[in-house]
């Protein structure tokens, strides 16, 4: 298959995956590293099939290596960067042993598994470099966000569960299994951006030396009027909501922020994407959102539009948002008892 995806002419022989759909995602990415690193930076790319992803990081100026475990895939990523005039470091490694092996040490790191990238978590923090990126991709959203929860446990070592808010959910899990990963090594993650997209999630993460669990904790939830909390997670997780009834949870999850307002206003800036400056408005409230539709259907009644919503919790004084996680979703800091249609 012949293809041009942002600028790059790829060739794309069978066998070797490419995904057309991921396409606005691979040039988001590229801009994600033009403002944070410098040019020349080290990336890597750990699993690079086509190399679509990987090359354009290197015509946005840094210095990429690839790797992949299938000999074809790593030849057409070597064919494409030749045929677009780019130079790139190749290798063809399983993911895991090519990160023990390797003695160069990264400012970034794509994880970008066709599934789950549980395999890879805490190997890649051998070879990003301290206060260096990690980006995440996970296409296992049954287990992360909430339909399979012993696949979610097998894979994660978190218990996922089933909510209105399951793409949010699936981020946070995966935000969480990375923190919980890097603290084997004594490093900590904070997520910076993070979005669902049809079939996938992807997280966008700075390593740290700070290790406190202070954003990892239990969520519950109630089907039945749609409360959602957190608790810490030296806690124990409640086990019946103020409505009378039982709540589910999950956990350990993530129950910070999901992102960095400074740096998405900046993106937003660099790109004008329309998604980046709902989520800066959003990303500072830690509380889930809300699926008005869920929450109306919750009290029998007929759902208000998100205008309406967002304007009646302003006038209380509430902080409240679009999200980028649902086109009829509010993400506020009003308890639920004050949310009234």
């Amino acid at each position: 298959m012949q293809t041009i995806e942002n600028g790059l002419r790829l060739s794309v022989p069978g066998g070797v995956f490419y995904n057309p759909l991921m396409s606005p995602d691979r040039w988001l990415s590229a801009r994600v590293l033009e403002v944070l690193l410098p040019k020349g930076a080290d990336v890597l790319d750990l699993l690079c099939a086509s190399g679509a992803r990987g090359l354009g990081y290197a015509r946005a100026g840094f210095d990429v290596h690839l790797n992949d475990a299938s000999p074809t895939a790593v030849r057409a990523a070597k064919a494409n960067a030749r045929k677009n005039g780019l130079s790139c470091s190749f290798s063809c490694e399983e993911a895991n042993r090519f990160i023990h092996a390797s003695k160069r040490r990264f400012d970034a790191v794509d994880c970008d598994p066709f599934g789950s990238p549980a395999q890879f978590l805490q190997h890649m923090f051998r070879v990003v470099k301290p206060g260096g990126l990690i980006f995440l991709t996970a296409t296992d959203l049954g287990a992360l966000e909430g339909a399979f929860p012993e696949t979610c446990f097998k894979r994660y070592g978190i218990t996922s569960c089933a909510t209105s808010f399951a793409p949010e959910m699936g981020c946070r899990n995966l935000i969480a299994s990375a923190w919980l990963a890097g603290a084997r090594f004594g490093r900590g993650v904070r997520p910076f951006l993070c979005y669902a997209r049809r079939h996938y999630v992807r997280a966008f993460l700075q390593v740290s030396y700070s290790t406190k669990p202070d954003n990892i904790g239990w969520m519950s939830y109630c089907g039945k009027c749609e409360y959602r909390g957190t608790r810490k997670w030296s806690e124990l997780p409640a086990v019946k909501c103020a409505c009378g009834s039982a709540l589910s949870w999950g956990g350990p999850t993530w129950t910070g922020t999901l992102g960095d307002a400074k740096i998405v206003r900046r993106l937003y800036e660099q790109t004008g994407e329309p998604m980046l400056e709902v989520f800066s408005q959003e990303c500072g409230i830690r509380e889930p959102y809300y699926d008005l539709h869920a929450f109306a259907r919750a009290r029998g009644r007929e759902a208000e539009s998100t205008e309406a919503a967002i304007s009646r919790l302003r006038r209380r004084g509430c902080q409240v948002s679009r999200t980028i996680f649902s086109g009829h979703g509010v993400r506020t800091d009003a308890p639920v008892g004050k949310i009234s249609l």
